[in-house]
């Protein structure tokens, strides 16, 4: 009877590495907290799904969101089912966690992947959050409006802060997608 061991070298299947598998887990995150913007505002009536025809992201990156891309129904049906000014509010708090959470995800993402070029899902997904974001900014200066509130501006500066910086990562994903500096973002 003869034995024998023989030496595999499996080199050639490298496994992932820590920094590979922690990339992937952080643009999955990055991923979900996007839709789930854009999901969570959809539900709660603060954005309606927008038509891809009615304003390009792009559109809204550079000159905000136009009135006409928001159904007027939206933000009738908002305020007939919000009871008071209160409400309101604690609606755009929430919204405002929402929005500086996935903007801070993607400023994360972004700054800790400086040689991952091709992001034109990460952006797709970052237009679409964005653009329920400014729907809801008017959702809701529209519903302080009708709860008696004279300067809703005042009321919303947390959320539309955290709306101008999702615009400002969202604008950066699509710098880096177009092959601008490779370098982090600073937000």
């Amino acid at each position: 009877m003869v034995t024998g061991c023989a030496t595999v070298e499996i080199a050639a299947g490298k496994a992932p590495t820590a920094q590979a598998t922690h990339t992937s887990e952080a643009r999955t995150l990055m991923r979900r907290k996007a839709k789930t913007l854009r999901y969570v505002f959809a539900q709660k009536g603060w954005s309606p799904k927008i038509s891809n025809t009615a304003q390009s992201a792009a559109s809204v990156l550079l000159e905000g969101l136009k009135p006409s891309a928001i159904k007027a129904d939206n933000a009738k049906d908002y305020i007939l089912k919000t009871s008071s000014r209160d409400a309101v509010l604690a609606d755009v708090e929430l919204a405002e966690a929402y929005a500086r959470e996935t903007a801070a995800q993607a400023f994360s993402y972004l700054n800790a992947n400086p040689d991952v070029s091709n992001v034109r899902t990460d952006l797709k997904l970052l237009e679409d959050a964005l653009m329920s974001a400014r729907q809801a900014e008017m959702t809701f200066e529209k519903a302080l409006n009708s709860k008696g509130d004279a300067n809703p501006a005042d009321a919303m500066t947390g959320f539309n802060q955290a709306v101008e910086s999702l615009k400002s990562i969202t604008n950066s994903y699509g710098v880096r997608q177009r092959g601008g500096a490779a370098t982090g973002v600073t937000g």
